[in-house]
């Protein structure tokens, strides 16, 4: 919608509307008394009772017969998953390419293994700081 058609249709001019969503943005905006980590959290919570309710709905239109009901329910409930990859993927807790997450769990499995030898063999303090340092560079020399 454009600035001419909000003030057309809320009564004020094009102006007008500029300065109130600026005034807004700057005073009350969406994220102004929130944390944004909190925030995307509650979203992601959000989306999971999305998804619970809607096969609870899914469940109960089955058991009436309902087919229609039942289709709604599996697509809102589709589209609550998708919504909720997106979030995720938006910040950086699951990667738009999910194919990466096999390097994910690798990397985990092999870092499990490292602190059982370790703390199998009491390997000091010292020694597992080296390493780490020694992990952390060319993680940082490949970061763009």
């Amino acid at each position: 919608m454009t600035w001419p058609q909000i003030a057309q249709k809320h009564g004020v001019s094009p102006r007008g509307c500029r300065f109130i969503y600026r005034d807004w943005m700057t005073n009350a905006g969406p994220t102004v008394d929130h944390d944004p980590v909190r925030v995307v959290d509650d979203l992601l919570r959000g989306f999971l009772t999305d998804l619970w309710e809607f096969t609870e709905a899914a469940d109960a239109a089955w058991q009436r017969g309902n087919v229609a009901v039942v289709v709604g329910a599996v697509r809102s409930r589709m589209d609550a998953r998708s919504k909720a990859v997106e979030l995720l993927q938006a910040t950086g807790r699951l990667p738009k390419d999910l194919g990466r997450l096999r390097v994910e769990i690798d990397l985990r499995f092999v870092i499990d293994q490292i602190i059982e030898v370790f703390d199998e063999y009491d390997v000091s303090q010292n020694a597992r700081e080296a390493l780490v340092s020694r992990l952390e560079k060319p993680a940082l020399e490949a970061a763009p």
